[in-house]
């Protein structure tokens, strides 16, 4: 492990990005990632900070951060990758974004992005209340299985409607909502948790 001194930093002109480990006022740890710690430390308010490694490439030090908070800590915080991190802030000079046009960059970014979506989803899943329990719902699960039972799609006007089947408009009715209501239903694009 190769640490540097805070006073060392940024004096080169290349730009370099740093993992350091910090300990906070109230004792907690941490593993982050900057390209300029001092600053860090000072808007933190760290009590002390320590750099571990420095990279040339802001996608090798945000894996680099990822799997020390891994090995250290058990688990990742859950801040985003630190390349999309550089990608987001803008800086006042013009700074070299040639690694942004990277094969290995747009993957990681696009792999980053699909499981934060997948978290997002999930969460998402488990605090919105599905189905009757959501207080804006005016169908039960019963209602749901019974439109997509009878449910018949007529392909014209003058379709005949067999005697144990309802067109759109007629379900529409019967429950008192919309035809794309009972459309979405029918076709599974919405109450998709019902079978």
């Amino acid at each position: 492990m190769k640490t540097v001194k805070l006073s060392t930093i940024n004096k080169n002109k290349m730009a370099l990005y740093y993992v350091y480990y910090a300990i906070k006022k109230d004792g907690t740890q941490k593993v982050g990632a900057s390209m300029n710690p001092n600053l860090r430390k000072r808007g933190c308010k760290y009590q002390e900070i320590i750099i571990l490694e420095e990279f040339d490439c802001p996608i090798k030090c945000g894996d680099r951060e990822i799997a020390l908070q891994l090995k250290y800590f058990g688990k990742r915080d859950d801040w985003k990758h630190y390349a999309v991190f550089r990608q987001m802030v803008k800086t006042r000079k013009p700074a070299d974004k040639s690694f942004m046009q990277t094969e290995e960059f747009k993957t990681k970014i696009s792999e980053i992005t699909k499981r934060t979506w997948e978290n997002h989803r999930e969460v998402m899943m488990k605090t919105v209340p599905r189905g009757s329990n959501n207080g804006l719902s005016k169908l039960t699960e019963e209602q749901v299985k019974y439109i997509r039972k009878v449910y018949f799609k007529c392909v014209s006007r003058i379709t005949p409607i067999p005697k144990d089947k309802m067109s759109i408009k007629q379900l529409a009715a019967k429950f008192n909502c919309t035809s794309q209501t009972i459309f979405d239903i029918a076709n599974e694009k919405t109450w998709k948790h019902v079978k």
